[in-house]
């Protein structure tokens, strides 16, 4: 293999870590909607060039993550109150679809995992800690996924949830949330155990519309009206 596939094969991998990386400073708040993407500063914190860091940004961008303004480089995608509430129902069908595909197929191992990370996120309920849940959370939700074996399934909820990092957060933070978002895991994990695919389908469904109404409680009212979003009940 010649020495220029190989630095091109490095350099993908290369730029493919950068691109995590900067996804996970979105999951953590570290980057938030409007910021600008400062190649410097990301080049010296990864230690990298700031090639890879462009090329990252554009992957990125053609995931719907960032927006690229010409001669001004890279800013975290703007999503309106009113989109990142579309974009939540139409995950909520994704998602439940998973779950339905999933109880198909029962697996010992899948309800296992699923009550190993349940009780992890009960520990992080219980020292309020929000980071942390936010992260087994979406292993919990990774673990129905993968199971499914649908590459494009998979791959298009991992982008539906990309876009939603910035508000989904949000709705973890207000007083109670994150027990009653575990109570539901709860009850997903008995839907996985009696193996019934519609009653998967509803209770995932379910639980990503109510994630949606925590969502939206913590945004501001001012913020609600202007965008003019509808009432999802409580």
């Amino acid at each position: 293999m010649s020495t220029r596939i190989n630095d091109g094969l490095e350099r993908q991998g290369l730029t493919s870590a950068v691109r995590q990386e900067i996804e996970q400073m979105l999951v953590d708040g570290d980057l938030k909607m409007g910021d600008r993407i400062n190649e410097v500063d990301l080049a010296n914190r990864f230690g990298v060039s700031r090639g890879p860091i462009r090329e990252a940004c554009r992957g990125l961008a053609e995931r719907g993550l960032l927006s690229m303004v010409p001669y001004r480089g890279a800013y975290v995608r703007e999503i309106s109150l009113a989109e990142a509430q579309q974009l939540y129902e139409l995950r909520a069908g994704v998602f439940g679809y998973a779950g339905y595909v999933a109880a198909q197929q029962p697996n010992p191992a899948l309800v296992e995992e699923l009550r190993e990370l349940h009780a992890a996120m009960g520990e992080e309920v219980s020292a309020g800690r929000t980071r942390n849940y936010y992260a087994l959370n979406l292993k919990f939700h990774t673990a129905i996924l993968e199971h499914t074996g649908n590459e494009e399934l998979i791959r298009n909820y991992q982008n539906l949830v990309a876009k939603l990092h910035l508000y989904r957060a949000s709705g973890l933070v207000q007083r109670g949330s994150l027990q009653q978002s575990n109570v539901e895991h709860g009850e997903i994990i008995d839907a996985m155990v009696l193996g019934q695919p519609l009653q998967a389908f509803e209770v995932l469904h379910r639980h990503v519309q109510a994630g949606m109404r925590r969502m939206l409680f913590a945004q501001p009212c001012d913020e609600k009206a202007k965008e003019g979003v509808r009432d999802t009940g409580t």
